[in-house]
């Protein structure tokens, strides 16, 4: 499989997005706890959206439906809490995050007594922290994670519930796609060695 970096990712929801956009979820199923499948309705169709996020090889993808699978008589708890929160929710953005590997839904929810609320479900594909992580839109506040990451794990960032969300530390990159394709030709005369541009 092709690796899933941020340009892919984004050659993906920019081919996918309109059937996830305004689809409502049906049903949350959860393989192991890190593989995850959304039954969603969209335009009278049903459609499968599976999420990865093993570190090996995380990814997403819109998949046909699988009658084989076999699912543990007792989902995982991240798989409760996205049933309770987000279970017949309506996606309202889908969007991926610059230069990052990274993928978000947004969900309108309504609660017990009509309020409404959003809340984003963070799709996080980076190798062995990938993570898929549920937080309020508005006060930015974790409400669950696959998995937890504590101060002991990372000093950097601890991603677990009723913290605040932030990105991981963003590195300065370049956007490829903005780079005019001169720029790469001169590259080839500097580092002069053959490589293929293409």
């Amino acid at each position: 499989m092709i690796n899933f970096d941020s340009l892919t990712l984004k050659a993906l929801i920019t081919e996918i997005r309109a059937k996830l956009l305004f689809a409502r979820v049906q049903k949350i199923q959860m393989i192991s706890r890190k593989e995850m499948i959304f039954t969603l309705r969209n335009n009278g169709e049903n459609f499968k959206f599976f999420v990865s996020i093993e570190p090996e090889i995380a990814y997403c993808a819109i998949t046909p439906t699988d009658n084989s699978l076999i699912f543990p008589q007792t989902p995982p708890m991240f798989c409760m809490l996205l049933r309770k929160h987000l279970e017949s929710m309506k996606i309202i953005e889908v969007k991926t995050i610059e230069h990052e590997r990274i993928l978000e839904l947004t969900f309108e929810v309504i609660q017990e007594f009509g309020q409404h609320k959003q809340l984003i479900l963070a799709f996080e594909f980076m190798g062995k922290y990938s993570n898929a992580i549920l937080y309020n839109k508005d006060t930015k506040i974790i409400i669950g994670c696959a998995h937890n990451v504590g101060e002991e794990k990372s000093s950097v960032r601890e991603v677990m519930g009723n913290l605040p969300y932030i990105y991981p530390v963003l590195p300065q990159k370049i956007d490829l796609s903005l780079v005019p394709f001169d720029y790469f030709t001169e590259l080839s005369k500097v580092i002069r060695k053959p490589f293929n541009i293409w």
